[in-house]
């Protein structure tokens, strides 16, 4: 997870964005925090990436509303963030694919 908020970070700061935006394409961050990413086969202009979706997201979770990520990254630090979504429990984000070590048994 220090990985994604370097990359955030580095995004949001600017220092490189090359590293946030290689992240944010293949986490797949943008197919949900990204109004009409899906609907446009990913042809979104870069200035309204993360920036969040009134769409409701169904799954087995409920419904999920994704948040605008660059105003949560500007309000939170690396300790909040990793608290925000604690290890072992299911989520609607890939927040599992980046902390296997943080998986249950099984699963």
């Amino acid at each position: 997870m220090n990985a994604i908020m370097k990359f955030v970070g580095a995004l949001l700061a600017g220092t490189d964005i090359r590293h946030g935006r290689y992240l944010i394409q293949i986490a797949g961050c943008n197919d949900c925090h990204t109004a009409g990413h899906m609907q446009n086969d990913g042809q979104v202009p870069e200035a309204e990436w993360l920036t969040g979706d009134a769409i409701g997201w169904q799954g087995p979770w409920g419904t999920t509303y994704a948040a605008n990520l660059r105003l949560l990254f500007q309000q939170i630090d690396e300790k909040t963030w990793l608290a925000y979504v604690p290890p072992g429990e299911k989520v609607a984000t890939p927040y599992f694919d980046f902390t296997p070590k943080n998986l249950p048994p099984g699963q």
